[in-house]
């Protein structure tokens, strides 16, 4: 590596559900600056946001090239390729037209995976000593899972259109049908937004306000947290039995919003399973700084 390579910046690009944020990352993964917004709701207006966002950036430092773009999707994507193959919260985003839009527009490279692949790598990369199997599970809108094993990122479940079967955790045949395809998903109980509107139903608005009763010792808020708890670990249960982690990761905006989840599914596992469990490090800049360094294939 020389010096001139330490001092390339990389535009990352991290689309979710609900929010969508761009940042200009540089080589030792410091986000420079970042925009966020809420994820636009039709091709023409992400096209609109994606490259006013990617022109501010580039014009605010202009002092290092800016030499590759990484863009991370909540959805499947072709692996190598430049299309999203499935995406069930925003399926205007399928095809390659968005790859290629941000390619036309930047003249630059563009690296495309999955939000969560791109926040597991960036998680991993941050820890002070790497494991050889490291799993991150992220909550947000949806729920994610992603694996590396020996160094790199490896396909959790190649060939499936829905989330793994280890996300399953209820297999009865009532369970509730999740919009993956599959039913008992984790999501259809921690997902933000089955959070929110369990919470709503017992008088609190959100995840926020969820967090402060529980802060407050409230009875129903505890017991809830509990619920969403127990789903949680029954999934990290899921997870180490097929893919045996040394240290496993729980991350996303549900976990930011919410860190008393954390705290009550480690007390329900804290004896049962031999893995280390932290929360994640990078919170909401994780999608970035991981589409940013998969764009330069960074060891």
């Amino acid at each position: 590596m020389n010096d001139s390579e330490t001092n390339n910046n990389v535009i990352g690009i991290d689309i979710g559900a609900t929010t969508t944020r761009v940042g200009l990352v540089a080589f030792d993964a410091q986000v420079l600056a970042r925009r966020t917004v809420a994820t636009p709701d039709s091709e023409a207006s992400m096209r609109q946001w994606l490259t006013t966002a990617i022109d501010e950036l580039l014009a605010s430092h202009e002092v290092h090239p800016v030499v590759a773009v990484g863009l991370a999707v909540p959805g499947l994507v072709e692996s190598g390729g430049d299309t999203i193959t499935r995406c069930v919260a925003l399926p205007y985003l399928e095809g390659t037209w968005l790859s290629r839009v941000i390619a036309s527009h930047t003249q630059l490279p563009v690296t495309l995976t999955t939000d969560v692949d791109a926040a597991t790598w960036a998680e991993w990369r941050a820890m002070a000593t790497a494991p050889d199997r490291f799993v991150h599970l992220r909550l947000g809108t949806g729920v994610g899972l992603g694996f590396i094993m020996e160094g790199y990122p490896r396909p959790v479940e190649a060939g499936r259109v829905t989330h793994a079967s280890v996300l399953v955790v209820d297999d009865r045949a009532s369970a509730a049908p999740c919009p993956c395809g599959l039913t008992g998903c984790v999501e259809l109980v921690a997902g933000s937004r089955a959070i929110t509107s369990a919470s709503r139903l017992l008088g609190f608005d959100g995840l926020e306000a969820l967090q402060q009763a529980c802060d407050q010792s409230e009875p129903a808020a505890i017991d809830l947290v509990d619920t969403v708890g127990h789903a949680v670990a029954h999934a990290v249960g899921n997870i180490t039995q097929v893919y045996r982690p040394e240290v496993l990761v729980v991350g996303g905006g549900v976990m930011a919003a919410l860190p008393v989840l954390f705290e009550r599914t480690v007390a329900v596992l804290r004896d049962a399973l031999p893995l280390t469990i932290n929360p994640a490090q990078l919170g909401d800049d994780a999608g970035i700084i991981g589409a940013a360094a998969l764009a330069l294939a960074i060891p």
